[in-house]
């Protein structure tokens, strides 16, 4: 009797692997600290470089982070190529060809590896659940000084942006967080198993593993990066002088 198999199955087996070997939200929490981190420092260094328009500064901040995002998950998953083939070898999901050596499971080639392959379209059903948001320059400053804000020396207004936006990027970032597992699951039949296993099965589409993790991350990301945006263009149409969330907060505790 023959199996059939589909990426959906590959992605429960290998998600449930993963639970049951390692900490996945752990490892997802680790990715979005120093995506975070890389945003603030890009936002700080920045500004000491001379841009001191805020909106454009944050904008400019996301976009980075976002490209460091994309590194840190890269580097997870060529964390974990070294044991993939123990993983399929486990799981035995894939059926061995006839006169198949175990050999020919070696994706990465030393030095590198390579991340070309692709997985199986499927449904991307509650996108905004399985994605995630990242964190980054800016959102250090608001729970830094709006903690320290005089409620009664800053517009209300001005609280209500900052918390806004600072509770857009932690809930983000607690979903993705939450649903680490079935990204990780998903990113990894899309960069390691198609290329070396999918060619044997008939009948299943591929696309690369960037495709999974921009469709899985764009939408959350782009409103965690509204948010901050709006916000820094908010606080400068406010106080134009202003060109730090620092500075907002020091102009209207010393004005009376």
């Amino acid at each position: 009797m023959k199996t059939k198999f589909s990426r959906e199955k590959f992605v429960q087996r290998i998600r449930v692997h993963l639970e049951q070997d390692g900490f996945p939200r752990l490892e997802m929490t680790l990715i979005v600290a120093f995506t975070g981190l890389s945003g603030f420092l890009t936002s700080v260094l920045l500004l000491h470089c001379g841009l001191l328009t805020i909106w454009l500064r944050y904008a400019c901040a996301f976009g980075v982070a976002y490209a460091v995002f994309f590194t840190l998950l890269w580097l997870w998953l060529y964390k974990r190529s070294g044991d993939l083939v123990d993983t399929v070898d486990l799981l035995n999901v894939i059926p061995s060809p006839s006169g198949a050596s175990s050999s020919s499971l070696n994706i990465l080639e030393a030095g590198g590896g390579n991340f070309s392959g692709a997985g199986a379209s499927g449904s991307f059903e509650g996108l905004a659940s399985e994605g995630t948001s990242v964190p980054l320059g800016g959102v250090g400053d608001a729970l830094e000084v709006a903690g320290e804000a005089d409620e009664f020396a800053i517009p209300l207004i001005i609280i209500i942006a900052i918390g806004a936006a600072v509770f857009a990027l932690l809930a983000s970032s607690a979903v993705v967080i939450a649903s680490a597992p079935v990204l990780f699951a998903e990113l990894m039949v899309d960069a390691f198993l198609s290329a070396s296993l999918y060619h044997r099965l008939k009948g299943l589409h591929t696309r690369h593993w960037l495709h999974t993790a921009l469709r899985k991350t764009i939408l959350p990301f782009l409103i965690g990066a509204t948010f901050f945006v709006g916000l820094g263009w908010f606080m400068q149409h406010q106080v134009p002088q202003a060109h730090s969330l620092g500075e907002v907060i020091h102009h209207y505790r010393t004005t009376p």
